[in-house]
């Protein structure tokens, strides 16, 4: 029986927006994931840009499908994944990676969403996704940090 199934992300990044962008706006590209790649030869920031996500031994395909430099926003949905990539097969999942410009301060609000149906193990996979956010949004503090 397939559940639908929901993992919120967000942080607040001592960085301003400009910066933290320069680091997440390239779909191609994932600070703290060495193995990204473009399979398609769009530009990295074009709707329809499909990268390649190599982690261990398992896969993930994802297309862009929503981009906005003036809005800070990268959409995205999940073509095809390796067998033991989630602790349990996700479909239909679609993520969305926003960020908003914190005022007081000079620092960026993150706001990574992913919505997905899945069967008994979704709060497992919820966990991974959860985890993997938290990993590329953590690379990406210590990257804008040493600028």
């Amino acid at each position: 029986m397939s559940q639908e199934a929901k993992v919120l992300y967000s942080t607040v990044i001592d960085a301003p927006v400009s910066r933290v962008w320069a680091e997440l706006r390239q779909f191609d590209k994932l600070p703290g994931l060495a193995s990204v790649e473009n399979v398609n030869s769009s530009s990295s920031t074009e709707v329809g840009c499909v990268r390649k996500i190599i982690v261990g031994s398992e896969h993930v395909v994802e297309t862009l499908i929503e981009f906005s430099e003036t809005d800070y926003v990268v959409g995205y949905e999940i073509n095809q994944h390796s067998e033991n990539l989630f602790p349990d097969p996700v479909f239909e999942y679609t993520g969305k990676l926003q960020l908003f410009e914190v005022t007081e301060g000079n620092k960026t609000f993150v706001h990574w969403s992913a919505n997905w149906k899945g069967s008994e193990k979704w709060q497992a996979t919820r966990e991974s996704i959860s985890n993997l956010f938290a990993l590329i949004i953590g690379e990406t503090d210590k990257a804008v940090k040493q600028q």
